[in-house]
């Protein structure tokens, strides 16, 4: 097992070390082969996962089996590519839910940051290669969510936010931010 440290800016392993690593709280990613670890949400972050999450599991609980999660949780989308989405949704439920979970979500949310690339451009790739089906990326910046299908970006949604993926999903983007 290899210690992490908040010091350790570029760490590589192979994914059965990664998944050797202790149980933690941080957001650790695995990205071919290399360590990637963020620095911890801010409120505001939260405040605006709390809400995407609250709409999507009320949505995954009307339509069983889905199932709606948040970070940290990881999440295979390929060998030695273990991404920890702020907010995941498998509409068709969960047969296998050891870590890390296999199945490719219906869907991946990620809340931006001040600096978005990583989530913009490779996270973006790297879901499509992990069969995503649809990928938000939430902007509080422009109180907007992108929609993204494969590499595609389908439409920038500041009003009702709908889902071909989430049959029946409406959710009015201005209530996923806190006011102020």
């Amino acid at each position: 097992m290899v210690p992490l440290t908040v010091s350790d800016r570029r760490l590589r392993m192979t994914e059965a070390e990664f998944m050797a690593l202790p149980e933690s709280s941080e957001h650790i990613e695995l990205v071919d082969g290399e360590v990637v670890i963020m620095p911890g949400p801010s409120l505001l972050h939260q405040l605006i996962l709390k809400a995407v999450l609250r709409a999507l599991d009320d949505w995954a609980i009307a339509n069983p089996p889905a199932v709606a999660a948040c970070s940290p949780l990881d999440v295979r989308v390929g060998p030695s590519r273990i991404l920890q989405p702020d907010i995941v949704l498998w509409r068709q439920g969960l047969v296998d839910q050891t870590a890390p979970i296999r199945t490719a979500p219906t869907l991946c949310v990620e809340i931006l940051s001040k600096d978005g690339t990583y989530d913009r451009v490779a996270k973006r790739l790297l879901y499509a290669q992990g069969g995503v089906r649809e990928y938000w990326l939430v902007d509080p910046m422009s109180r907007a969510v992108e929609v993204v299908r494969g590499l595609d970006t389908v439409g920038v949604v500041t009003g009702v936010l709908t889902s071909d993926e989430l049959p029946g999903l409406a959710v009015e983007v201005a209530r996923l931010f806190p006011e102020g």
